[in-house]
């Protein structure tokens, strides 16, 4: 954590803060964390207090220090000074946590509705394709025709996995080539202006990049980390005036978060 806090410190932008006020680094990670300040603070660097909070014990022990007559903070390492000042602030790992949450949620989110309109793109190009229905209607035709006079012969629809296997079907004629072959022929020769259908459903491309297994697990990371943040506000105190705390606005943040992740749940559903 020392190292951490001294790459913060020495970057470029917390350097030209400190120049321009009276403010001792902690006091500014202090105040930035009250304020919730994104231009001293950004996810990575939340993330990083996090990581580097000591045990309850040492903390203890640090306070115990700092209370005994006769010491004085002068004489504690920069890493103790820094966090006998954040550790003013009441919950402070669980502030921090609910702050990355709501930075970090637009992100995640948008991932995932990216994800989820592939899809939807796709579904609408194949339900608006006048000539791909077409090319299911030719098939189903064809399909009644090889099964006529069986108790498949006369069905009004079919499987989609249909269409993956044309290629393997067979006529007892090698030369005659596959169903496909037959399919393509027919479509060539007695309806050419179905030979659009490829062009109307270009959008599929989209659709083939995304993962349902990746809009899944998506949705249930940001699921967990919602409830888990949600735990954590009921348990955090505002620091009483004068002192400026922002958190109320973290608060707001969650609440709007989770109002669009139920409307990003009604697109997956």
């Amino acid at each position: 954590i020392g190292i951490f806090l001294k790459q913060v410190q020495n970057s470029k932008e917390i350097k030209a803060l400190l120049e321009k006020s009276d403010k001792t680094f902690s006091k500014l990670i202090k105040d930035a964390i009250l304020s919730n300040d994104t231009s001293v603070l950004d996810i990575d660097r939340i993330q990083g207090l996090v990581q580097g909070v000591p045990e309850d014990s040492e903390l203890q022990t640090i306070k115990e220090w700092a209370a005994t007559p006769g010491n004085t903070l002068d004489r504690l390492n920069e890493v103790d000074c820094f966090f006998l000042e954040v550790m003013e602030i009441p919950q402070y790992v669980q502030r921090l946590k609910c702050w990355r949450f709501t930075l970090k949620y637009k992100e995640d989110n948008s991932s995932i509705e990216v994800e989820l309109l592939k899809i939807r793109k796709g579904l609408l190009c194949i339900s608006n394709s006048k000539q791909f229905l077409r090319i299911l209607e030719i098939v189903l035709a064809i399909g009644n025709f090889m099964n006529h006079g069986t108790r498949t012969g006369n069905t009004v629809g079919f499987d989609i996995s249909v269409l993956v296997k044309l290629g393997e079907t067979r006529a007892n004629d090698s030369v005659a080539g596959s169903l496909l072959d037959f399919l393509i022929s027919t479509v060539e020769t007695s309806y050419p202006e179905v030979m659009l259908w490829t062009t109307e459903l270009a959008d599929l491309k989209y659709a083939k990049e995304a993962s349902w297994d990746k809009i899944d697990t998506l949705i249930k990371e940001l699921k967990a980390s919602l409830t888990v943040v949600k735990g954590l506000l009921g348990g955090i105190t505002l620091l009483p005036e004068p002192h400026m705390d922002k958190f109320g606005d973290i608060k707001e943040a969650v609440a709007k978060a989770e109002e669009e992740f139920d409307e990003t749940k009604i697109l997956y559903d």
